[in-house]
């Protein structure tokens, strides 16, 4: 993606989020310079890979595949999977993010290999979901009913069944339930709760998809992403 594309969608998140009084913390706004002058007590923010993350999963349709993220809460990411010491601020064992999908805007089939989490309209226009299971060989499963939960309430989708969730509508999907999403008419705000994930991408793509993809610098970056914070000396 163009460093200009990432920072035209940023700019247009916190508007988004401003005009539907989704607050963000103050440093969603800070600019590269500020991070240079932070020191230990940003550990927690750089350590969870909090913050602003815009990506076309590697697929160079950004209007139509694509997603702007803004982490507020999770664990540290542990990036070289290894057991680094215990950090000096409280772990949480939750995740909490919310999203920017414009119109059409989709973010393709992924699943969460041990994890439950909460997907919520939080405004805008109407949130599409389409669940699949999976089967042994984690592709879709075409053929096996979907149990889920709309909303508190219990529902059986058949395979490839799609839920529509309008503003304040949550779905909950379960450990290897495979889903995509998408915002059909208008832009939507959609949040997401779930369990901590200590991976930094916190998913598995079903189908070729990349969380990180390479960044052309064609203007000089507004804001940092998650995985741009300087390091602590």
């Amino acid at each position: 993606m163009k460093r200009s594309e990432i920072n035209e969608s940023i700019q247009l998140a916190q508007d988004v989020f401003e005009a539907h009084r989704f607050a963000l913390p103050k440093w969603a706004y800070w600019s590269p310079a500020n991070w240079e002058h932070c020191g230990p007590e940003v550990l927690e923010i750089k350590s969870c890979m909090l913050g602003w993350h815009v990506t076309d999963f590697g697929l160079n349709r950004f209007p139509q595949q694509g997603v702007v993220q803004f982490t507020l809460r999770n664990c540290p990411i542990d990036r070289r999977k290894s057991r680094p010491a215990p950090p000096p601020f409280q772990v949480k064992p939750y995740s909490e993010k919310i999203m920017l999908l414009q119109k059409l805007q989709t973010f393709p089939f992924h699943f969460l290999q041990t994890r439950t989490k909460d997907l919520i309209n939080r405004g805008g226009g109407d949130l599409l979901v389409q669940i699949h299971r999976l089967t042994a060989r984690q592709e879709l499963d075409e053929e096996s009913r979907a149990p889920v939960s709309i909303n508190g309430i219990s529902y059986n989708l058949k395979a490839g069944g799609v839920v529509r969730l309008a503003p304040g509508d949550s779905i909950t999907t379960p450990p290897r339930f495979c889903h995509k999403f998408w915002a059909e008419k208008a832009s939507c705000l959609v949040g997401e709760v779930s369990t901590s994930h200590s991976d930094p991408v916190g998913h598995a793509f079903v189908e070729e998809a990349a969380w990180f993809t390479a960044v052309e610098e064609d203007e000089a970056p507004l804001f940092l992403m998650c995985n741009e914070y300087p390091e602590l000396d």
